[in-house]
């Protein structure tokens, strides 16, 4: 009678080749989070001439609260840089400073004080010479690979009186984006009396809004901030009860409050203990008289005097545990709230509910999980509303599948294992400039072997003695 015997044998023969060194681990690689590493170059160009600061327009003021708020906004642990384009020299070292410069960088919280104390001497006409130096340079460091990701932003009230663009400003302001797939444009056109607004094209890289009073700019801030730096917003945080919930771990949470009279204050967690404030950096409008008299300015620049804002980090050395924190804000207008999940992105080969670990396995039915662990308990994280809805790629020994989880949500595939080896590769792209991978090799032992096994055999039993 004939007999097949194949899970036993197969398992015997493989457990027997792992001892003696018959396979191994042909490798497990787990890339490193790429979480909002991003690094970007944001060149701004100022418009310092003489009809941003003549008859009580407060436009260059709001225009260098602007440029306050994008640098304490970046990132500058991840490389970000921030260089400043004026259409006239400036000082900055305030109204008696002598040293004028034609652009400045910003590397770094530190260098903010250069746009606070930012003066023009000599504020003339609208020249558009400045928009093409500073696209110019940054087409050229993207190009160069310096940077991820670069974003032009026009500060101007578009009265625009020289070295204008034949082709039109929209039309211009189009081709520079389109010089470098990473190239964007963001136009805000500042103060009571715009003369020129580009319409936006999104498709095409370009930005444009409007902002003519103090509540303009404070929205349009928000807004635009938002859009360059792609930060995870907190929905449904209301000043009224202070209240914030997280259903998962964070790596920081980064508070953005604007008001005359703002002031940040603690994160407390329900027990009353306080999360570390990691940075805590204030904006306002500038502390010099903005710029000299000529035939342009015949008296002293008028301040925005409300606009005043602050930027507090709140992250310490282990993460923001799941939980129901108080957040303390007083005096602000408006608040956004932004965060950074602190989870770990998981893909594994799974027996039931056993996750395979070696480099040889045998044939047969397996499930393919993706998702996100839980590093305290080690578990697939269910649901998340601050995970929002993953785009999963998973391919097998070259076939793709593409899965969403929604709120955060773990997916799983069946698959049959045969073959002499299964290649798993995963990939995740989720919230805003998050994306995450995971990639594993294993050997397969699928052996389908037919035995003649007798109705009675003498079977002799010996020591067997593994060396």
């Amino acid at each position: 009678m004939k007999k097949t015997i194949q899970r036993v044998l197969a398992a015997v023969i493989l457990f027997a080749m792992i001892l003696s060194g018959g396979f191994s681990e042909v490798g497990k690689v787990h890339a490193e989070k790429q979480q909002g590493t991003t690094k970007r170059a944001i060149y701004v160009v100022f418009d310092n001439s003489g009809s941003m600061y003549g008859d009580g327009n407060k436009a260059w003021s709001q225009a260098t609260y602007a440029m306050e708020v994008f640098a304490a906004m970046m990132n500058y642990e991840s490389g970000d840089v921030m260089k400043v384009f004026p259409m006239h020299d400036i000082t900055t070292d305030g109204n008696t400073g002598s040293a004028t410069k034609s652009s400045m960088e910003i590397r770094g919280k530190d260098d903010i004080a250069q746009i606070h104390n930012m003066y023009t001497p000599k504020p003339g006409g609208t020249p558009y010479t400045q928009v093409n130096n500073a696209a110019g340079e940054l087409t050229k460091l993207l190009n160069a690979g310096s940077v991820d990701e670069g974003w032009l932003v026009v500060l101007t009230d578009g009265d625009f009186d020289n070295d204008i663009p034949a082709s039109g400003l929209k039309a211009d302001l189009e081709g520079k984006a389109a010089a470098n797939e990473n190239l964007y444009v963001q136009y805000l056109a500042i103060g009571t009396d715009v003369k020129n607004i580009p319409e936006g094209n999104a498709d095409k890289g370009l930005y444009a809004q409007k902002a003519g009073n103090t509540s303009e700019v404070v929205n349009e801030l928000a807004e635009i901030s938002n859009r360059i730096f792609k930060r995870n917003e907190y929905a449904g945080y209301s000043s009224e009860d202070s209240g914030l919930e997280f259903d998962i771990p964070l790596r920081k949470l980064i508070v953005f409050a604007q008001g005359k009279d703002v002031k940040i204050g603690s994160l407390k967690n329900e027990e009353g203990g306080e999360v570390k404030l990691q940075s805590d950096t204030a904006v306002s409008y500038s502390s010099t008289d903005g710029a000299g008299l000529t035939t342009f300015v015949k008296s002293t620049p008028v301040k925005d005097t409300s606009l005043k804002g602050q930027v507090a980090v709140f992250a310490d050395e282990s993460p923001i545990v799941a939980g129901n924190y108080t957040l303390d804000v007083s005096g602000a207008d408006s608040i956004q709230i932004y965060y950074e999940p602190d989870v770990k992105f998981e893909a594994g080969l799974y027996k039931g509910d056993t996750k395979m670990e070696e480099g040889t396995i045998e044939g047969g039915a397996y499930t393919v999980k993706v998702g996100f662990v839980d590093q305290l308990s080690g578990k697939y994280i269910k649901s998340s509303k601050l995970l929002g809805e993953p785009k999963y790629t998973v391919s097998i020994n070259g076939e793709t599948q593409e899965l969403t989880g929604k709120d955060g949500a773990s997916q799983s595939i069946d698959v049959e294992v045969d073959g002499e080896s299964l290649e798993l590769t995963a990939d995740v792209n989720y919230l805003k400039d998050y994306t995450d991978s995971a990639s594993y090799t294993f050997k397969v032992c699928t052996l389908d072997i037919n035995v003649d096994a007798f109705k009675s055999a003498n079977l002799k039993t010996e020591q067997i003695r593994l060396l």
